[in-house]
């Protein structure tokens, strides 16, 4: 794998996680209250957006080392990010997050959706540029 592009998916999804360990505290402190009220997919959400943020916690570590798992590890995240509103290059987001509504911001969320298909595509390159140098 390419350590530039590994070192760089690391710093994204690190940064991710700083500013999204808030919210899984917050659903995994909730996770009870949700299933005392039986309202059980709420309490699904909620741990399926803790997992999530754990597997971002722990593929940014991947990500570091230069593991080839760690791009396997984002296929199933994409979804999950897209999902829940949790783009890879959500920096671009931050210093407009107060005019949420405004149609910059909205424009805005649009790029990061089409960057976020952009590094779907260059972890698909990368692993088949890995596999090609494997098998000749």
């Amino acid at each position: 794998m390419n350590k530039r592009s590994s070192f760089i998916f690391a710093i994204f999804d690190l940064y991710l996680i700083n500013n999204y360990m808030k919210i899984a505290v917050l659903n995994l402190c909730e996770i009870k209250s949700y299933f005392q009220s039986a309202l059980y997919l709420p309490a699904f959400i909620s741990i399926l957006q803790v997992i999530f943020i754990f597997s971002v916690l722990v593929s940014g570590i991947f990500y570091i080392f230069n593991l080839k798992i760690a791009y396997f590890m984002y296929f199933p995240q994409f979804i999950l990010r897209i999902l829940f509103g949790m783009p890879t290059f959500g920096i671009i987001l931050k210093p407009f997050s107060k005019n949420a509504g405004s149609n910059l911001y909205k424009l805005l969320l649009v790029i990061c959706g089409i960057l976020e298909i952009g590094r779907l595509i260059a972890t698909i390159k990368c692993l088949v540029k890995n596999n090609k140098r494997v098998t000749d």
